[in-house]
């Protein structure tokens, strides 16, 4: 876990970054999207987890034991070794 946060209303929230743990709840998170209509967020390929390996990170933002944002960043060294893309994906 990297942080917990109280939000409006206060509302509880707690960031962690992803590994290999969380797995079963980014599914859930992309079944619920998919379930919303929420396209870009239905599954991993339309995540693009995975795409770039090792040179990609993500955070899961957890309320109430799910996650309701995701937030990944991808190197692309083939634009500038410099360049990163940061990718916010938020369901509510």
């Amino acid at each position: 876990m990297l942080e917990e946060f109280l939000g409006a209303d206060n509302l509880e929230f707690r960031i962690v970054e992803c590994n290999s743990s969380h797995m079963k709840d980014i599914k859930d998170f992309c079944e619920k999207c998919k379930e919303e209509g929420f396209k870009n967020n239905e599954s991993l390929s339309a995540l693009k987890m995975g795409k770039w390996g090792t040179e990609e990170k993500w955070w899961a933002v957890y309320h109430n034991g799910y996650i309701v944002s995701l937030s990944g960043a991808h190197w692309l060294p083939h634009i500038h070794d410099k360049c990163y893309v940061i990718a916010y994906r938020l369901a509510t």
